[in-house]
Formats: C-alpha cells, sequence, structure tokens
C-alpha cells in the first residue's frame, strides 16, 4: 500500500518518477482531466490550512475524483466527543479509496497507517512530518537549479517546530549527493539534534551560523519559515526569527532563490518582508503553485495503483 507518512520513507527513483510525470501534467493540465472518476477521497484536517487543504482538493476536483471533507475535524466530527484516530480512519476507509489527513500530533499519520485499509497522505503531523510540503519543495529546487545534488541550502525560521523544514532537510540529506546545508540559528534554538544528526548521518555537510551574512554568497537556496508560535505552549519563548528584507538580499548574488512554505507573519513582525516580493529570487508563490501540480501527480499515481 502506498502511503506517504514521512520524508525517510521516500525513494529516489519514485520521486524522479512522480517529478516526470509532474512535469508532463505542468506542460498538458488535460491529460488527468477527470481521469480519476469514481473514486473517492477524504481530505481530514484537524488543523487549519490554506495552501495544502486547498490544493489537494482541487487536485481531487481535477482528478474527477468526489472529495469528502471535514475542515475542522476536532470540532466538528467525532472526534469532538472523544473518538481516536483509529476508529475515525477505521470507518473512513469503508467509505473512500485514499485518505489525505492533519493533525497536531506527531505519530498521527503513522497510527492512521496501522489501521487503514486504504492509502494514507499525511498532509502534515505534529512538527516533525509534512511529506507533501516535501516533495512540493525539491520539485520547486529542482525546477530552480536544474538538479538537486551539490545543491547549497540554507534554513531559517522556526527550526524547531517547523515540520516544513524538518522534513525537507531530511528529504534532501537522504536522497541526494553532494548537499550542503546552514542552520540560521540567532539563539541557540535551531534544528533539533536528532535532525542534525540524521542530516550528517546521511552524508551531508552541515553547519549552524547566527546571521544570513555568515551564508555564503553563492547559496543556492534559503528556506525560511515563520514562528510558529501556536505549537509553544504557556512558558515556552517563541524562537526569535530573523527577517528577510531587500537589505539582507543584497548579500546575496543573483541566483540566490528564496523559498517558504507559506503562510507567513504579517507586518512588521513578518519573517519576509513584502518588498522582497518584487524580487525576481523569491519564488515563493512559484512554489505554491506548484504543491496542486505535484499533489495531483501523487493522488492519481496513488489512486490507480
Amino acid at each position: 500500500m502506498n502511503h506517504i507518512l514521512d520524508a525517510e520513507g521516500m525513494e529516489r527513483e519514485w520521486l524522479e518518477e512522480l517529478f516526470n510525470r509532474t512535469d508532463n501534467f505542468a506542460a498538458n493540465k488535460k491529460s488527468l482531466l477527470n481521469k480519476q472518476q469514481g473514486k473517492i477521497v477524504a481530505t481530514i484536517f484537524y488543523e487549519p490550512s490554506t495552501r495544502t487543504r486547498f490544493s489537494f482538493e482541487a487536485a481531487i476536483g481535477h482528478l474527477g475524483a468526489t472529495n469528502v471533507s471535514s475542515e475542522a475535524a476536532g470540532a466538528f466530527s467525532s472526534a469532538k466527543k472523544g473518538e481516536s484516530i483509529e476508529d475515525t480512519i477505521q470507518t473512513m476507509d469503508g467509505y473512500v479509496d485514499a485518505i489525505v489527513m492533519r493533525h497536531g500530533d506527531d505519530d498521527s499519520a503513522h497510527r492512521a497507517a496501522k489501521v487503514s485499509a486504504v492509502p494514507i497522505i499525511n498532509a502534515g503531523s505534529g512538527s516533525t512530518h509534512h511529506p507533501t510540503q516535501a516533495l512540493l519543495d525539491m520539485y520547486t529546487i529542482q525546477q530552480l537549479l536544474g538538479q538537486i545534488d551539490g545543491a547549497k541550502i540554507a534554513f531559517g525560521g522556526d527550526l524547531v517546530m517547523g515540520r516544513t523544514a524538518n522534513t525537507l532537510a531530511k528529504a534532501i540529506a537522504s536522497m541526494y549527493k553532494g548537499i550542503t546545508m546552514y542552520g540560521i540559528n540567532p539563539e541557540g534554538k535551531g534544528f533539533d539534534e536528532d535532525v542534525i544528526n540524521y542530516i550528517k548521518k546521511q552524508g551531508a555537510w552541515f553547519r549552524e551560523v547566527e546571521d544570513f551574512r555568515q551564508l555564503p554568497k553563492d547559496l543556492d537556496i534559503i528556506y525560511q519559515t515563520r514562528p510558529q508560535e501556536e505549537r509553544y505552549t504557556d512558558g515556552q519563548a517563541v524562537p526569535r526569527v530573523l527577517a528577510i528584507n531587500n537589505d539582507v538580499m543584497t548579500h546575496f548574488g543573483d541566483s540566490t532563490y528564496i523559498m517558504h512554505p507559506l503562510p507567513r507573519v504579517e507586518g512588521e513582525r513578518s519573517e519576509i518582508h513584502k518588498e522582497v516580493d518584487c524580487d525576481p529570487r523569491a519564488k515563493y508563490f512559484q512554489q505554491s503553485n506548484n504543491g496542486f501540480l505535484v499533489r495531483t501527480t501523487l493522488i492519481d499515481q496513488i489512486l490507480e495503483r
């Protein structure tokens, strides 16, 4: 069964096939139109989402499949009455052909997969896993650089609770060669040691820095994230996030691209100032648009098996 649960479960051969199929779909959107008519896909989101939920549901609609959805499942499903993830999944897999799920617990997708009779697609679990975001991120990096082998990537923002950065770092380190990674860590609150150890064990080079200007000027990618304030309990300090503005961008060359999984914080506290949106190196909206392409191709691949 083709579950999509975490970065560690991905293989490069499978990834390259997915990206080739995504390229074909991007070149001809009609190629997958209504291809999965008669199939039913559930989207169960226990946490808020804009890009992930809408891109998945747009993908399901484009494929001609039926979508059954719970946008705030914690409040508007039987989870409100105390139902477990396992009971919900074993109920839903009697109705549908695949389940897309987002949940606040780190182990939620793995718990679901253990009892599910249909594929589980993890749309974000806790602070640790967001595999489909990593897929679209890697697809975007490949578009920008031509290849991912040998890439130099820096991760900024909230690296403690940021599941997108954690997942992408692990995925790239495990599948590509000659990778150089930096963690931007101004307060001693960067990637957890287990993430750093995993990255190094896969053969990637890793270093922590305290400021953007300590990064090489020929860096390929800066992957910025917002402070995950909703994941810090009372009394826990939210890490300070260094912002990217036009002044920061003067440090880097023309081929240093800025990515961000979005959403970003609005206003003066934003981790990417809106002035950067006009910079041709800002690629986060291209990245977001790729979510529809990659997730459509992914669901089609899963449903045809």
